[in-house]
Order: structure tokens, then C-alpha cells, then sequence
């Protein structure tokens, strides 16, 4: 399954220099080689009707102040329960990303509101009896004003390839990942360790989600990826750097890392978001290098508790 947004040069509007943004997207998911369905979902649209995928590759010019919403959701809990869980995710989080505040400074503290807002709508859902326990992994990003509004939930992932260097915008909310940040385990040995796939926390696990929050500022040519974890899982952050960067097309890269993470077994489904972005007021990577870090943090997750 995937979907694209692009920019069409003979049919874009005329907007104010400060405000005009262009983005490149495309989506794309595969269940891969051992489940027998997909619980993964994504999103690409912007905040005048942004949709899901439907099967089919669609193009759309997407451009302008009013922003793009991209994200990636993993869904959990048996049956159909997950692929319910990230389907809702994705679609609240489309309805709810259309009232995004004018004001720039507003909109983190509205991002992780509307997180909160989509979390308790699964909650609520997963009461039935046959949803007992769904849950499901949001990693969203909102691109507008110059800006990538970046939130988290669980163990989804957000990178951003600049100037040739791939950087971990969000940080995994998993068991594991507090082994690696104690120095319990070493990343060779996260890959193997029994319980890599505990999550912390989850979209409709109860009240009081807390999404991490971060801002980036855009540079041109920057190239957003969201993956679930059936890319990660399996292909090494230098070789997504490798392939990001010799890749002809955001098509062919999608393409070329979900076919990676089959050829290594295939054991999970994979969800990919690529995103190139540019804009006449952006600067360039090489100016703004030394004086402005990558990602600027606005709300920080932490565990309420862990022992080991």
C-alpha cells in the first residue's frame, strides 16, 4: 500500500515568502513475511483534509501555512484489535490536526493535547469485550511555519537526514531503550534482549498519556522517515543512512528499506513516511550548522518507574 504527496510546479498559489512550504511525501506499508495481517497505519495530508491511505498511490499538492500532518501508528492486542487501534489513531489524529492554532507558539502545547484527546478515544474503544487490551505506537509530525512539530508515543521513530548525517529525532519509550540509556545493555546486545518489544507506554492504555514532544527547524532538503518498528527492528540506522542517501526517489528509498526488512526475515509489518521539504525562506543546512541544534526539546517523556 502507499500514498504520495508532491508538489506540482505548474499549479502552486501564490504565497507570502515567509509562509510558502513545499513538501514531498510518500507512505508506504507492507505486512511482511510472517503475519497474516497488517496492524500498522500511517497518515500524510494536510490540515485542510488529510486522509489515509486507501490502497492506491494518490498525488497531491500539498503546500502553504495551513500544514502538513504526517505520522506512523503500530498497532497491539490480538486479533483484529490492533489494526482497529491504529486505524482510529490515525483517523482522530486527521479530524483533530484540521483545528491546528494560527499562532505559532500554541501549537506544542495543542499537539500534545490533541495526542491526549486521540489516546482516551482508543481507551474508550478498547472496553468492548473482543478490543480488551488495544493499544497502539503514534509518532507524528506536523510540518508548517518553518517548523517540524515532532510528538511520540511509544517506540515508532522519527529520524531526519541533513546534509548527508542522519540524526534519532524522538527516543524510543521502551524497556529497553532504559537498559541502553543506563548502560545495562549495549545496542549490539538491545538487538537480541527477550524483551525489546515492552512498551512503556501506549495510545489507549488509560488517561494521562504523556507524548514527548519536540521542534525542529526546517533547513532545505531535509528528509523526514517515520517507521514502525518492523523497519528498525531488523536494518541498522547506518543502513537507513546509506540508503537515504544514495537513494534516486523518496519512492525508491520506501521501496528499497521495506524490501530490506523482508530480505532479514520479515517477521513483523513495516511502516514507512518519507518527506522532503523545501521552501524559498528556508536556509540552508550549512548556515544554520553551528548556531541552532537539530531538535529542540519541548516536552520530555519519562517513566514513572522502572526497576531492573
Amino acid at each position: 500500500m502507499s500514498y504520495a504527496l508532491s508538489p506540482r510546479t505548474s499549479s502552486r498559489p501564490a504565497l507570502a515568502p515567509s509562509s510558502e512550504l513545499w513538501v514531498d511525501a510518500v507512505g508506504r506499508t507492507d505486512v511482511g513475511l510472517v503475519r497474516s495481517n497488517n496492524e500498522d497505519a500511517f497518515l500524510l495530508g494536510t490540515s485542510l483534509g488529510g486522509r489515509r491511505a486507501e490502497g492506491k498511490a494518490l498525488e497531491r499538492q500539498v503546500s502553504g501555512p495551513e500544514g502538513v500532518t504526517l505520522a506512523v501508528s503500530d498497532g497491539m492486542g490480538g486479533a483484529q484489535a490492533g489494526e482497529v487501534a491504529s486505524a482510529l489513531v490515525v483517523r482522530s489524529l486527521r479530524k483533530l490536526a484540521e483545528s491546528a492554532p494560527v499562532d505559532e507558539a500554541e501549537v506544542d502545547g495543542w499537539l500534545g493535547r490533541v495526542i491526549e484527546r486521540v489516546s482516551n478515544r482508543v481507551w474508550e474503544a478498547a472496553r468492548r469485550a473482543d478490543r480488551q487490551g488495544m493499544g497502539a505506537t503514534l509518532t507524528a509530525v506536523l510540518l508548517r511555519h518553518g517548523y517540524a512539530h515532532v510528538a511520540q508515543v511509544g517506540d515508532s521513530r522519527a529520524y531526519l537526514l541533513r546534509a548527508g548525517r542522519l540524526h534519532a529525532i524522538t527516543h524510543d519509550q521502551s524497556y529497553v531503550q532504559v537498559l541502553l540509556d543506563a548502560g545495562v545493555l549495549t545496542p549490539a546486545e538491545a538487538r537480541t534482549f527477550p524483551l525489546r518489544n515492552v512498551i512503556l507506554q501506549t495510545m489507549g492504555q488509560g488517561p494521562g498519556v504523556v507524548a514527548a514532544l519536540g521542534r525542529v527547524a526546517l533547513c532545505q532538503n531535509d528528509l523526514f522517515l517515520l517507521c514502525s518498528d518492523g523497519l528498525t527492528g531488523e536494518v541498522t540506522d547506518d543502513e537507513i543512512r546509506k540508503v537515504l542517501v544514495s537513494a534516486p526517489s523518496i519512492e525508491w528509498a520506501a521501496t528499497r528499506l521495506i524490501d530490506l526488512a523482508n530480505e532479514r526475515g520479515g517477521d513483523d509489518n513495516t511502516t514507512i513516511v518519507l518527506t522532503r521539504v523545501n521552501g524559498p525562506s528556508l536556509p540552508t543546512a550549512e548556515t544554520v550548522a553551528a548556531a541552532r541544534p537539530v531538535v529542540e526539546t519541548v516536552r520530555e517523556y519519562r517513566p514513572r518507574r522502572m526497576i531492573f
